[in-house]
């Protein structure tokens, strides 16, 4: 008798189990999500990386164009709006690193709250339903993610253009004679 009560109760365990278990559907989704996500926030780092290396060498090759005096002091006002346009392009790549680097803070928080969530759902503390409409959220944010990062570039781009443009411009009024 001893032997039946512990088969059913076996049984009974491993049916309970078996239905508490997590949907791998559900699984397969927060998985290909978790690689986009992971994809995406790498992409961002690369960026913030390659955008303060090229606004560095930038800033620094304008800073050298600008610092020069006009040979021709006829040119002296234009050589004084190349700088202030300088000025403002500099700005404006600084800018933009600030705000990635801001962004980048708030994907930190963002993937330590989906970290946590996933821990949930994988623990099957979180219904598949509702487990399903959290997934649609963060694919949300992961959208809105990277229409940011392109906002980001392009404005740190057309600021980096600016300032070269700049910079070549001083460089060549100095050089007139």
């Amino acid at each position: 008798m001893k032997f039946k009560f512990l088969a059913l109760a076996t049984v009974v365990a491993l049916f309970i189990a078996s239905c508490g278990g997590v949907d791998k559907g559900l699984v397969d989704n927060i998985t290909k999500f978790e690689g986009d996500w992971t994809a995406m926030v790498t992409h961002v780092n690369g960026i913030s990386d390659t955008m303060t290396a090229t606004a560095d060498e930038t800033m620094k090759a304008c800073e050298e164009a600008c610092s020069k005096e006009c040979t021709d002091k006829k040119m002296t006002a234009a050589m004084d709006s190349m700088k202030e346009a300088c000025k403002i392009s500099k700005e404006g790549m600084t800018s933009t690193i600030a705000n990635i680097t801001d962004f980048k803070a708030k994907l930190k928080t963002s993937t330590d709250e989906f970290t946590a969530w996933k821990e949930k759902v994988m623990k099957g503390e979180i219904k598949a339903e509702d487990a399903t409409k959290a997934l649609d959220e963060y694919k949300a944010k992961l959208a809105e993610a990277q229409d940011q990062i392109v906002a980001f570039q392009s404005a740190f781009d057309s600021s980096k253009a600016e300032c070269t443009s700049s910079c070549d411009e001083a460089k060549s009024c100095c050089e007139k004679k």
